[in-house]
């Protein structure tokens, strides 16, 4: 990444069959749509100029298409997460490899209690907001994040109990937008954010 905002790659994974089975609390997921989005995903990615680096389905981890969760790259650097579900833990051994093999820079969480899914990080570019959510990212993983990521101020955001992800109420759309969802759970956030973020 040149810039905030502006990216050249984009690391996704097929879709497995047995995304049927994955870790989620909304409908249940049906597999021919899911493919089919993931396609319209990948072409739009292209579409707007980047290298898709597309990993194979992995049959084992039913959430492996997720990848965002595995992971977190700020200014061309990756922390690689511990994923909160004991499930997904071994979702970031291929995810580590091909950003090895891309000569990404890769730090290590250390600390054994700290639980980070990227899923619950966001990058304004200014600071990261990470949400502190019941089962997925504690506060050990902010920590993580603090010390990964210094020359950034980290905003931690609970997340309601019923919300999997602080990003399935918020992402960041561009320079200085912010999505957030008219839900409750999303307005909750957004009276946190006006209150705690410098936008």
């Amino acid at each position: 990444m040149s810039a905030y905002g502006q990216y050249s790659h984009a690391l996704v994974s097929r879709v497995p069959n047995s995304i049927v089975n994955a870790q989620n609390i909304g409908d249940p997921i049906k597999l021919y749509d899911a493919v089919e989005q993931h396609n319209t995903y990948v072409n739009t990615l292209k579409a707007c100029g980047l290298t898709v680096i597309e990993l194979p389905a992995d049959e084992q981890f039913p959430d492996s298409v997720y990848v965002e969760d595995p992971v977190v790259i700020i200014d061309g650097v990756a922390l690689i997460c511990k994923i909160g579900h004991p499930t997904r833990e071994d979702e970031v051994i291929r995810v580590r490899k091909v950003l090895r093999e891309l000569g990404v820079p890769c730090l290590e969480i250390t600390d054994p209690k700290a639980v980070l899914d990227g899923g619950d990080v966001r990058f304004t570019g200014r600071e990261i907001l990470v949400g502190i959510s019941k089962d997925r990212t504690n506060y050990c993983g902010v920590k993580a994040l603090e010390k990964a990521f210094p020359q950034y101020p980290v905003v931690a955001v609970r997340v309601p109990d019923n919300l999997l992800h602080f990003t399935g109420c918020m992402s960041m759309v561009g320079p200085d937008v912010m999505c957030i969802s008219s839900t409750p759970e999303g307005q909750e956030i957004q009276r946190f954010t006006d209150q705690n973020i410098r936008m």
